[in-house]
């Protein structure tokens, strides 16, 4: 298993004598795993190794995880500066381990080179240059005259030199934290890039953007050598996620039309063209989020489930067929966020389950073992295998390595930072340092409230607010809001002036809390903690639980009088609505079939269809309303005196609706363009709204270099 001689593979002389990798500039100690795995791969060189037998042959069966095994070889590839993607050295496969590639030549006489500055092999793929010698060569060794000088000189007197060179090296070659650099932006168009995918052959990338010229989510092609752009669709699509294939002659991407997701495949030219129509590759499917390309195969991974539960599959693009990657523990499970490693061994995603933690997962693709899990708290929008054992994380406050064996976290780039508002959903990865960001510029501020009279949209004001504001309602007393505030650990609920001045009413310690909705009297809160429906009293400051059962309840509201709270959640696919009477605390089974939306009283409610359209439901009796949701996010809904009020958004453009139950007349009273509709609220006579949105967002896309 371990040669005899020095060998020489190539920019290397590897010297069994010390376990050392010699090279014109540098020298290298190796670890003994690191050692002896190289030796074992080169002694069986002409075949994959798998990871088993490196355990039983290196490890003599001792018991190890493919962890350390996989660290190691991490370590091996560090000091050869091997790269998976483009090997020299070591190539891997899934499934089969690992084999080495380069031809091994015995060298003669090498043995006794006694190096003039060692460099021991640095932890995490990352080597100290401190020695700029260069290795003697054969002649020199066996030349006479040499050697007598060698003997003659006291050794000391070349320790300044070693000094001096090793300092040279330092400054030449510092050791550095992991950097992320970010370069001057590519030429692209206006709008908030979402997707972005790049061609194998690094040529062109393709991204989705709400362009100023469309109402949706459109793909774009884009050539990086001629910053030459071409819109690939057109029609109001809503692409949320594009991928290339392997091949790079076609794209996979996902659309949302209609309340459902379609998954495309589609043949395009290097030049940016269709060559040929969109191939559907699945039935319309409620709910579907990324999707990934899983490199050399015809495979592809996507998160697809139900509106209240999501797991990770795996589709063969030659059958059709969908296989479960990932398996919920409980209902209301949604793994949703995933990332690959290059040899497809692991996997990494992210686990929500409704009134938990969020979970980060790691395990392994084959065997489906727990590599690790760790609470990950933060709005994940990408992540990233940056190497076998770091992982890139991308959240709404920073870019993040991972060293994932240990946990341990390292910021690469915050938000706010250069002038740029934050960083954006989308990064790919260029080569091994390379990657593209699309990074949010100009002014977003984040959310912003306003507040105006019913069907007024120029007189309406400013309501201040700042960053941490997630929810504003009305009270009973003019111009005094609600304000629901998330910092880091805790949530806080605030009374708060039109002015800004407010007044904290309650604190919890956690990041669980909702506002569903304010009593008509204004001075009761119906909030959901932990997912348990609660009543908060904001004259006294008292937090009531509410008895019911310990379902996990998805919303819940006021009927028309506040004598009662309707609870909803969804068993086995069917929405059920619950009626808790507040006086009597009893609870009776309201509706199934559709979620109740709002109610004027016990026999007299408002539901929406599978289909989107609303329907009243009056002594058993179902009368369809000329309203149905048709874009792609609903706002809120509301019912006052008799007036059936609600918001739609598209991402780009936001609608809100009145409707009078008494005579039939539908009317639009707001409608902003390059407005985002997260929240409205209305007082309890009708006459104010209360507009929480996200105002205009561009992106451009970065280049950025890192070194980890």
């Amino acid at each position: 298993m371990t040669p005899e001689q020095p060998v020489r593979f190539g920019d290397f002389i590897l010297c069994p004598v010390n376990q050392q990798l010699q090279t014109t500039v540098q020298t290298i100690t190796l670890e003994p795993k690191v050692y002896s795995v190289l030796c074992y791969l080169m002694t069986h060189h002409q075949r994959f190794v798998s990871l088993e037998e490196l355990h039983q042959q290196v490890w003599a069966g001792r018991v190890v995880s493919d962890t350390a095994v996989r660290r190691t070889i991490s370590k091996l590839r560090a000091a050869l500066q091997d790269q998976a993607e483009t090997p020299r050295y070591i190539q891997s496969a899934a499934k089969r381990g690992y084999r080495w590639l380069a031809q091994v030549e015995p060298v003669a006489a090498l043995s006794s080179i006694e190096p003039a500055v060692e460099t021991p092999l640095a932890p995490a793929n990352t080597i100290s240059v401190t020695s700029v010698t260069s290795v003697a060569t054969v002649e020199e060794i066996d030349s006479p005259s040499i050697s007598a000088r060698a003997t003659v000189k006291p050794w000391w007197l070349a320790l300044p030199l070693v000094v001096l060179v090793g300092i040279l090296g330092w400054l030449m070659f510092p050791e550095t934290e992991p950097n992320w650099q970010r370069f001057e932006p590519l030429p692209s168009i206006e709008g908030e890039k979402l997707a972005l995918a790049i061609s194998p052959d690094r040529t062109a990338i393709v991204y989705s953007s709400n362009s100023m010229n469309h109402a949706g989510q459109e793909l774009y092609w884009h050539h990086l050598e001629s910053g030459r752009t071409r819109q690939l669709t057109s029609g109001n699509h809503q692409i949320m996620w594009v991928e290339y294939h392997h091949d790079g002659q076609s794209l996979f991407y996902h659309d949302y039309q209609q309340g459902e997701y379609q998954l495309f495949r589609r043949p395009i030219s290097a030049n940016g063209e269709w060559l040929g129509p969109a191939e559907a590759l699945l039935s319309p499917q409620p709910r579907m989020f990324q999707l990934t390309s899983i490199p050399g195969t015809d495979q592809l991974l996507l998160s697809v489930g139900q509106p209240d539960s999501m797991q990770i599959q795996q589709l063969d693009l030659n059958s059709g067929q969908l296989q479960p990657v990932t398996h919920a523990v409980t209902g209301n499970t949604m793994d949703y966020l995933f990332a690959v490693s290059a040899d497809n061994s692991m996997l990494a995603y992210l686990r929500t389950v409704k009134a938990q933690p969020q979970l980060l997962m790691i395990v392994q693709r084959e065997t489906g073992r727990i590599l690790r899990q760790q609470v990950y708290p933060g709005a994940v929008y990408r992540i990233h295998f940056a190497d076998d054992e770091h992982l890139l994380l991308l959240d709404e406050q920073v870019l993040q390595l991972m060293h994932w064996p240990t946990g341990a976290l390292q910021v690469l780039d915050h938000n706010q930072a250069d002038g740029l508002a934050g960083l954006s959903r989308a990064l790919v990865r260029v080569s091994e340092h390379d990657w593209l960001q699309s990074r949010i510029v100009g002014l977003t501020a984040g959310r912003r409230y306003q507040v105006g009279p019913v069907g007024d949209l120029s007189n309406r004001t400013l309501v201040k607010s700042n960053g941490q504001a997630y929810a504003m309602f009305f009270t009973a007393e003019p111009d005094h809001y609600l304000v629901l505030q998330r910092h880091h650990t805790f949530s806080r609920l605030l009374l708060q002036q039109a002015d800004g001045q407010s007044q904290t009413l309650l604190d919890v310690d956690d990041l669980d809390l909702v506002i569903q909705a304010v009593h008509p009297d204004g001075e009761r809160v119906l909030l959901f903690l932990h997912g348990r429906p609660h009543l908060f009293n904001i004259p006294d400051g008292r937090l009531t639980a509410l008895p019911v059962s310990s379902q996990l309840w998805q919303n819940a509201l006021f009927d028309a009088s506040g004598e009662a709270v309707i609870l909803n959640f969804t068993e086995n696919g069917i929405p059920q609505s619950w009626r808790f009477q507040l006086d009597t605390m009893h609870t009776d089974l309201l509706h199934q079939g559709e979620p109740v939306v709002a109610a004027l009283s016990a026999e007299d409610f408002i539901v929406v269809q599978d289909n989107q359209h609303f329907a009243r439901i009056r002594r058993g009796q179902m009368e369809l309303l000329p309203l149905r949701i048709s874009q792609q996010f609903a706002g809120s809904i509301h019912l006052r005196q008799n007036r059936l009020f609600l918001g739609e958004t598209d991402l780009k453009h936001t609608w809100i609706y009145r409707y009078d139950l008494t005579t039939g007349e539908l009317h639009q009273w707001q409608a902003d363009r390059r407005q985002v509709l997260q929240r409205f609220d209305l007082n309890q006579d009708g006459t104010q709204w209360l507009l929480r949105h996200v105002p205009r967002v561009d992106t451009q896309i970065f280049p950025a270099q890192s070194r980890f």
